[in-house]
């Protein structure tokens, strides 16, 4: 079992489509795979939706999704491999709408509807979103991509891009060759009027250099009234929804295997994205003055000697090195690479012209190449201009790197590729993730199978509308059987107890603890949000003061972590559940609700 694709409701079912391999427990001759459900815990499994059968899918029927047209209709979007082993987005619809159970689909001959075209890599060109229907009556749909170029996290097409010279003239800097070209990792946007025949929007949805954005999600959610409720992209066709709704962009990062997101608000008369700013900054410090931004007769190099000149006599100085991308008339916008000495970046962004406090700036972030590798070293540099040739440092950066491992993720630990839809009986959105194995390749083959689906979770706005809340779906309380519960009981350091009376080897557990004194807490580290799950493989529960393994949703449903267990000794009734602390302080035990899960029935005929 790989990612989901389409999940979707249709006439009292919840019809779930996965990318599946028949044949053996590893990736590869992949199909969309369909199991339907009533209550989403107890699961049926069906004959494979869509096989490989047409040259635009023969090498593969990869993932997409599902949407519904205003007339009820489901419609497939998903991302084929051809003959030429090109990623080419098509569609399918059913081939008989009086079966609740959808189990045969039909490909149009007119397929695919949509191909990279010039400026995208068609062998990194997948995961068409749901797609949805604007006020002006235009179907639109995000697809994941990556082109040949560094790219700019803003909302245009991204055009060609300078790599850094180096000094000595030698060609860019990191780079073999002089024409070597950055990748650039994007989510296109597409408009259509009848599904068939699609065009690619003017703007980019959204960009930046963190590795192949796979499996792209996006979808409004509400900030007035019950915040909690879902919206359906279907009420995007009224203008008034468009426009209060906030909007979330999830991507999946194919280098670092976590989902991202960030909330923003999006136009439909500019198809413009704009992620929500999340931090604030202290007042802009000077530190060097420098050039003023190139106007388009000074030459890429000329500027270069100018800038390189200004660093030699000014030791220690941080230097941007720029030049003009594409003139963006309506912005003003130029594109701009910070270098900074001792420093190696290999991105960067920048915003559009904006007015804050009645000064008009511009806004630069970078993210050097060792903190894109993994390094827990600062590694953000943030620039502000005004346009008088004043360049000033801004730390920490007035926007987030919401895209890289500074940004918001869905779960921090085995969660990736996940999925959302909107469930129109209770009226919420529901979202999927997929976990992968952490065992070996052998044995996912002894045991017949690999991959699982987490359990799904509704997801909603925060009410400051900085976040996403996550929970699992109150459904899963049905396994709920014996249960057990505790309060008020004060946990020395160093010490633990087993909480019995009931089987604790498949169990919900809900506890709250106080910490009656913060002195002796660690101090948080900015870098254990690089990587919790390794952080807890590595520091294990056993170590006094350290963060322990855990499978859990905490702080309200901020945050999640979600790690795939393969015990060797807590199998079956040898297993049990522990209360902990291994902290210099005492802690109290505020409850502890805990209750034994009887088994859901998992593609049963």
């Amino acid at each position: 079992m790989y990612v989901h694709t389409g999940p979707m409701y249709y006439r009292g079912l919840c019809h779930l489509f996965f990318q599946y391999n028949p044949n053996e427990a590893k990736w590869g001759d992949i199909v969309w795979a369909h199991s339907v459900s009533r209550d989403l815990v107890s699961w049926t499994a069906l004959e494979p939706a869509i096989k490989p059968s047409k040259d635009f899918d023969v090498k593969g029927c990869w993932s997409g999704s599902a949407t519904l047209l205003p007339s009820g209709v489901p419609v497939l979007m998903y991302t084929g491999i051809n003959i030429h082993n090109e990623q080419v987005q098509n569609i399918a619809y059913p081939a008989n709408l009086s079966d609740p159970l959808l189990r045969n689909w039909s490909k149009p001959a007119y397929n695919p509807v949509i191909t990279a075209g010039h400026g995208v890599n068609a062998s990194a060109f997948r995961d068409p979103t749901t797609a949805w229907l604007g006020p002006d009556k235009l179907w639109r749909v995000v697809v994941g991509s990556r082109d040949g170029n560094e790219g700019l996290a803003d909302l245009r097409m991204a055009t060609g891009r300078h790599p850094r010279p180096h000094p000595s003239g030698a060609g860019p800097v990191g780079c073999p060759h002089p024409r070597v070209k950055l990748p650039s990792l994007l989510t296109v946007l597409y408009r259509s009027r009848d599904l068939k025949k699609w065009s690619k929007a003017r703007h980019l949805l959204h960009s930046g250099s963190t590795g192949m954005w796979e499996c792209p999600d996006f979808y409004p959610v509400a900030v007035a009234g019950d915040y909690r409720r879902g919206v359906d992209v279907a009420e995007l066709r009224d203008c008034v929804v468009a426009k209060e709704v906030k909007y979330v962009l999830k991507v999946s990062l194919d280098l670092k295997r976590y989902d991202y997101y960030t909330v923003g608000s999006y136009d439909h008369a500019t198809d413009e994205y704009v992620p929500a700013r999340r931090e604030s900054s202290p007042p802009p410090r000077a530190t060097s003055s420098l050039p003023p931004p190139t106007p388009p007769s000074l030459s890429f190099f000329s500027l270069l000697e100018q800038l390189f000149a200004f660093a030699e006599t000014n030791p220690g100085a941080e230097v941007l090195a720029g030049v003009e991308r594409e003139r963006q008339e309506e912005h003003g916008l130029q594109a701009w690479e910070p270098w900074e000495q001792g420093q190696d970046w290999t991105s960067s962004s920048m915003g559009e012209w904006e007015l804050e406090h009645g000064v008009r700036h511009l806004d630069l972030v970078g993210q050097s190449k060792a903190a894109a590798q993994g390094s827990s070293a600062p590694g953000l540099a943030a620039f502000r201009t005004s346009g008088d040739g004043v360049w000033r440092r801004r730390f920490p950066p007035a926007r987030s790197y919401s895209d890289s491992d500074l940004g918001l993720r869905y779960d921090y630990g085995n969660f990736y590729a996940s999925k959302s839809f909107y469930d129109p009986v209770k009226r919420r959105r529901i979202v999927w993730g997929w976990a992968n194995e952490s065992d070996t390749g052998p044995d996912d083959y002894h045991k017949g199978w690999a991959g699982i689906q987490a359990i799904p979770r509704k997801i909603w706005l925060s009410p400051k509308g900085d976040q996403l809340i996550r929970w699992p779906i109150e459904e899963v309380e049905a396994l709920r059987q014996k249960h057990v519960n505790l309060s008020r009981r004060v946990i020395k350091g160093g010490h633990h107890f087993e909480v019995t009376g009931f089987k604790s080897v498949q169990s919900d557990v809900e506890v709250v603890f106080e910490l009656t004194d913060m002195a002796a807490a660690e101090r948080f580290d900015p870098a254990w949000r690089m990587d919790a799950q390794a952080l807890c493989a590595r520091l294990g529960a056993h170590v006094k003061g350290g963060l322990g393994p855990s499978t859990s949703f905490g702080v309200g449903g901020r945050a999640s972590i979600l790690s795939r267990v393969y015990p060797s000794h807590a199998v079956g009734d040898e297993a049990g559940l522990y209360v902990f602390n291994y902290g210099e302080s005492n802690i109290k035990l505020v409850k502890l609700n805990a209750w034994e899960l009887k088994s859901p029935k998992i593609n049963v005929p």
